[in-house]
């Protein structure tokens, strides 16, 4: 299984090389692989190629397939998608960091992701690299 420390480290280098959100142009909702680019919210960074399903993309909050998704949540991959989490190595219990992960992706500018990604750091007793 990750560590937090392994998903954060992951998650850090990612959104640094990325530098953008990975978010639909018409409701600024978070894609984990936005058609069309190479961009990835901060969990799809943590999805191997192999393992990606693009209906990832198409659930609603309860779960339900839809292109018009509000947001994605950590939760709907655990509960439709578990042998991927497992094989990735997440278990479910890191559900509420990855989401406050996902949080800091969905609802902040790029420019802020470093301060904000310390900031989680600090609250989970991680270590972030300059």
């Amino acid at each position: 299984m990750l560590s937090k420390q392994n998903v954060f480290d992951t998650v850090v280098a990612h959104a640094r090389k990325q530098g953008e959100q990975a978010i639909n142009d018409f409701n600024a909702s978070c894609y984990y692989r936005k058609p069309g680019s190479d961009l990835k919210c901060f969990i799809g960074a943590l999805i191997p190629d192999n393992l990606y399903d693009s209906r990832m993309d198409e659930m609603t909050p309860d779960g339900m397939p839809s292109k018009t998704q509000d947001s994605n949540d950590a939760s709907q991959l655990f509960e439709n998608y578990p042998d991927v989490m497992k094989e990735i190595g997440l278990s479910d219990d890191m559900v509420p960091f990855l989401m406050n992960l996902q949080g800091i992706h969905d609802n902040f500018p790029a420019k802020d992701w470093d301060a904000k990604l310390f900031d989680l750091a600090t609250d989970y007793n991680l270590t972030m690299t300059k």
